[in-house]
């Protein structure tokens, strides 16, 4: 699930479109399978339970990608975490920031 919401093919679509396209591509290959995904669009509580600690973790890492040469900067000069909107932390001590952009970027997309 965190490389479907890591790597879907929408770039500028959100993680439940991923996840939506997960669920049509298994309900496509064998329409009789016992298989039931959450319905995103129907039961949103029960969804973000599921799969908001992949949501979190992604967000933290494509932050962390497009932006480790600053913080980098930040941690330098002893700052702990950046907080992000909807209150998403990260922990600058978790990653590896002393690299070149074009190195952080195929980093952290694994």
């Amino acid at each position: 699930m965190s490389n479907l919401i890591l790597r879907h093919s929408l770039p500028n679509a959100n993680h439940r479109t991923g996840i939506e396209m997960l669920q049509f591509c298994i309900e496509s290959v064998d329409p009789d399978l016992d298989f039931e995904m959450l319905r995103t669009h129907v039961d949103d509580d029960t969804w973000r339970k599921w799969v908001n600690p992949y949501i979190v973790d992604s967000k933290r890492l494509t932050t962390v990608r497009r932006n480790n040469r600053r913080f980098k900067q930040l941690e330098d000069l002893d700052v702990d975490f950046v907080e992000r909107k909807d209150g998403i932390q990260i922990r600058l001590a978790e990653f590896e920031l002393d690299m070149h952009w074009r190195e952080a970027l195929p980093k952290y997309a694994e």
